[in-house]
């Protein structure tokens, strides 16, 4: 009888091993590729529930549409926006008990107890102070308390100064940081604001913080003293002024604006193969830092630089100098945005976080949160290259082409990590909201697809969100879709149980939904246009930390028409009264003209 085999275990163990570690090789490698493509969906992965309630009501929704029932689908839509404007109630509510009584302050977050700009007023309070004014009219006292406290925090020089939170001690911080909070706060909290809100509270308040940057600029170069060598700081004063300069009336923000494109456009971007640098010596014209920031904090620039030129095309045909700028500046920005969009994605073609300036190659293949803001600026320099004529139609379909594929991509991301969390996800919505506003052609996708991931933001507990000032972004975010699913109208004063709802077509037809469930009496806010009524500007340009238009009715385009328990006229584009009896509705109908 033979004998078994005896097994040797030094070498069954030795196989094992072999084996497991092929094995986790390999999955380490797909984990690998995925982190290196940018996707990351390994990480935090937060898939949309195809079955559930929401799921099942855009369905709903876009069978209406299909089938051509824009009141049923203005119906639904009118569920999704009270949705949004319900929570940010609550964490409104929430957050107004969070405030110091002694300083009137908020602070950043429990590590970190001051009041600063950067973060504290830019990205929290702003937001806090918007959702008041537009939903919760008991907490305007405090919030005016607030920004009575926090304008007595400037420095000799008008600079917004940080304190500590508690009893107003200020933070010693230097120049560069004086001047980067105080333009945090002009471009990503208060524009906002007062784009949506009007002027009367804030126009002033802004224009003396960029009269105070403009004024405390130091960095030389050949155009004139710019406030920062940096990116962020320099496109955050591009896109301001160039609003600002616009609404308040200020000719000096125009050419402020003017002067730093020159200087980005005649020596920062040549000295870099054409792409904007992280930061530049722009005395002795050398690259400091070449990176090529496609997030924020230091994207802010590549949009601010298409807003500088859409300035100049709207002032060249009564200034010879805009004229000479808007000619000189295309064919550079032409290759910047060109060169961005070609060489700064990842293999999924989504928009990556930072890039090589020579030769153009992608360095952070993370996913990008921030990629509308890139998609803001090169919407807007097609627009206007389109406008000004001089740039060639091919060059433009190739930008065009690729921010339509860019878009693509990421309608094809489901729960992905955008990095940053909740904030990331807020800030890759609020990237996706503009690109619906501006990009008519993309809407209903893009705006269903944003509908689909608002579940994900849900999932980040109640009330409080993040719990500290990045709560802020949620307020934003939510807001600004609350409004896209309203077409831009609204009711005052808002209450939980006092819906609008808006839906479209692709033919130009489209219905407004105002339903209630006790007796209201209030006003009508209809949609208007705010670039031009608020802002001043010469056209409704694709910009960031504006607040989009939705649905302005156009009577060479539509007419109108109303039925049900109340009698408004849809055609006004001024707040009219409105009564509703319990249980009451009122359906505008808006026909395209043929």
């Amino acid at each position: 009888m033979p004998r078994a085999p005896r097994i040797h275990l030094p070498s069954v163990l030795l196989t094992l091993l072999f084996c497991g570690g092929v094995v986790g090789f390999l999955v380490y490698a797909g984990f690998a590729k995925r982190w290196l493509s940018g996707s990351k969906e390994y990480l935090n992965y937060r898939p949309v529930d195809p079955y559930s309630l929401r799921a099942l009501l855009i369905d709903d929704r876009e069978d209406a549409l299909d089938a051509g029932n824009l009141e049923r689908a203005a119906d639904l839509n009118a569920r999704l926006s009270q949705e949004l404007l319900t929570r940010v109630h609550g964490i409104q509510a929430i957050w107004m008990k969070q405030r110091v009584e002694a300083t009137h302050l908020y602070s950043q977050e429990a590590n970190r107890p001051e009041w600063n700009y950067r973060n504290t007023a830019a990205d929290f309070f702003s937001h806090l102070l918007h959702a008041g004014m537009r939903l919760a009219p008991e907490s305007m006292p405090s919030l005016l308390e607030t920004l009575a406290a926090e304008l007595k925090l400037r420095t000799p020089d008008g600079l917004c100064q940080p304190v500590l939170a508690a009893d107003a001690t200020p933070v010693n911080v230097d120049q560069l940081e004086l001047i980067f909070g105080s333009a945090e706060y002009v471009k990503d909290g208060l524009l906002s604001v007062i784009e949506c809100q009007g002027l009367e509270l804030l126009g002033g308040r802004t224009s003396d913080i960029v009269d105070a940057i403009i004024k405390a600029s130091s960095v030389s170069s050949s155009f004139g003293m710019l406030p920062s060598v940096g990116a962020e700081v320099n496109g955050d004063m591009l896109q301001a002024c160039s609003r600002l300069g616009f609404a308040l009336d200020r000719k000096d923000y125009l050419e402020y604006a003017g002067r730093i494109a020159d200087a980005y456009v005649r020596d920062a971007l040549p000295a870099n193969n054409g792409l904007p640098p992280e930061s530049f010596d722009f005395a002795t014209k050398r690259v400091i830092d070449a990176q090529v920031k496609l997030r924020d904090h230091g994207n802010e620039v590549i949009p601010g630089l298409a807003e500088a030129y859409a300035v100049a095309v709207s002032l060249r045909d009564s200034d010879p100098k805009w004229k000479a700028r808007a000619d000189a500046w295309a064919p550079v920005l032409a290759k910047m945005f060109q060169t961005i969009l070609a060489h700064g994605v990842d293999a999924n073609g989504l928009i990556i976080r930072d890039m090589r300036a020579n030769p153009p190659e992608p360095e952070n293949l993370l996913s990008n949160d921030n990629w509308g803001y890139v998609l803001n600026g090169a919407m807007l320099f097609v627009q206007t290259a389109r406008k000004h004529g001089t740039t060639d139609e091919a060059i433009l379909q190739d930008i065009d082409t690729r921010t339509d594929a860019i878009v693509d991509a990421v309608l094809t991301r489901n729960g992905i990590d955008w990095g940053g969390g909740a904030d990331g996800y807020c800030d890759s919505l609020e990237s996706a909201l503009y690109v619906a506003a501006y990009r008519p052609q993309d809407r209903r996708k893009v705006l269903r697809w944003v509908d689909e991931q608002m579940e994900v933001l849900s999932r980040w507990g109640r009330g409080i969100k993040a719990g500290n000032y990045l709560d802020g972004n949620f307020i934003r975010t939510w807001l600004m879709h609350a409004d896209a699913r309203a077409g831009g109208w609204r009711v005052d004063p808002w209450r939980e149980d006092v819906s609008v709802g808006f839906a479209e077509d692709q033919a130009g037809n489209a219905v407004i939904v105002v339903s209630t469930e006790r007796a209201y009496h209030g006003r009508l806010i209809p949609e208007h246009a705010r670039h031009a009524n608020i802002m001043k500007l010469p056209g409704d340009w694709p910009r960031l930390n504006s607040w989009p238009e939705w649905f302005v009715f156009d009577p060479a385009k539509q007419s109108a028409e109303t039925r049900g328990d109340a009698v408004v006229d849809p055609t006004q584009h001024t707040p009219q009264p409105l009564g509703l009896p319990e249980n009451g509705r009122l359906v505008l109908k808006f026909s395209a003209k043929k």
